[in-house]
């Protein structure tokens, strides 16, 4: 809302907005991004009254999560104990919940735990998603990334699932570029080859960021594999190099 109410100023464009975050923030953007003109889940207030500028809507259009846990009812079991951050986060011991989840002075709890899951809200008008997960990751098990992309893809949402193998808690540094380039297609910003950070022009900051990840093997569409080899190398260098200098048309 703050971001739309001073888009003149920074010259923001409101009408996109992406969000993208890892782990806990993970968990923030696929909620924020699936609970678009929700404002409250059984009583619970899901909109907030803070920060001001409350004419403004928080819906974004775009959302980048990285391994953010999506569904509270089936968290692994070590983050279902009285001291886990999940249960700190909603108040109450998860797994006594679960435990008792039919019984109805629990009831104010199952809702808790639905407003708290991403995958409770999806629905056709949520923004396109990027999600990318771990498949080793010991923290927050990959299942909550598969659950959430399955649930998106029946309701019709454009989603994009990514799993890395052998990735624990954590990914490559090469998922950044294609989590940009998810953006930069998403809203309709014309490509940039060799833009390597983002800054639509191509310069020698770009070739340290590439160079910083030579000889990495990378996922289909990755904006800095330019050859489509699945790693990169000379010869993406190659076509780096020959658009250097370039300007690209203003996002």
């Amino acid at each position: 809302r703050w971001l739309r109410a001073n888009a003149g100023t920074y010259g923001f464009d409101p009408a996109r907005i992406g969000v993208w975050g890892s782990s806990a923030g993970g968990h923030l953007v696929a909620l924020l991004g699936t609970t678009n003109g929700v404002t409250d889940h059984e009583g619970i207030d899901l909109e907030g009254v803070v920060g001001g500028n409350l004419g403004f809507s928080s819906s974004v259009q775009a959302v980048c999560d990285h391994f953010g846990p999506t569904d509270f009812f089936h968290l692994d079991p070590s983050h279902t104990v009285a001291t886990s951050p999940e249960s700190r986060l909603v108040g109450f011991w998860i797994q006594e919940t679960l435990d008792n989840i039919s019984n109805p002075a629990f009831a104010a709890r199952v809702s808790a735990l639905e407003s708290v899951s991403s995958r409770t809200f999806v629905s056709l008008d949520d923004p396109p998603f990027r999600i990318a997960h771990g498949d080793v990751d010991p923290v927050v098990p990959v299942s909550q990334s598969v659950s959430l992309a399955g649930d998106l893809s029946a309701a019709g949402v454009p989603n994009t699932l990514v799993i890395y193998p052998g990735a624990g808690h954590g990914l490559p540094v090469t998922e950044d570029l294609p989590a940009r380039q998810f953006f930069v297609s998403t809203f309709g910003v014309p490509p940039c080859p060799g833009d390597w950070n983002g800054d639509r022009r191509v310069t020698t900051a770009d070739i340290a960021g590439f160079l910083s990840n030579f000889g990495r093997t990378v996922v289909p569409g990755n904006p800095g594999d330019f050859d489509g080899s699945g790693t990169i190398n000379t010869q993406d260098l190659t076509i780096l190099l020959s658009g250097f200098g370039a300007t690209c048309p203003a996002a």
